[in-house]
């Protein structure tokens, strides 16, 4: 972090400084942005989503994960199973 006065350096040298700020700053996006996108990539998309609400079936719970698992193992793709809490 550069730390200077506008009297000491002058105006040019003052926006020398912010032109090399702001250029670092680019690199600094560039990167956080090309790795979001090879995450991205990486990732993949689910072809099938499934929103379960919960509400009491601590008893029932295993049954359903067993069901859901036969589910997705029949499946043609990739998929993902968000258990939502309903007392939330």
């Amino acid at each position: 972090m550069h730390a200077c006065r506008v009297g000491s350096v002058g105006f040019e040298g003052l926006f020398g400084l912010l032109r090399e700020l702001s250029y670092a700053q680019t690199i600094v996006d560039f990167m956080r942005n090309e790795a979001i996108g090879l995450i991205r990539a990486r990732r993949k998309t689910p072809r099938y989503s499934f929103v379960i609400p919960l509400y009491n079936e601590e008893a029932v719970l295993p049954l359903l994960v067993e069901r859901i698992q036969d589910l997705l193992a029949r499946l043609d793709g990739e998929s993902e199973v968000i258990f939502v809490d309903r007392r939330a």
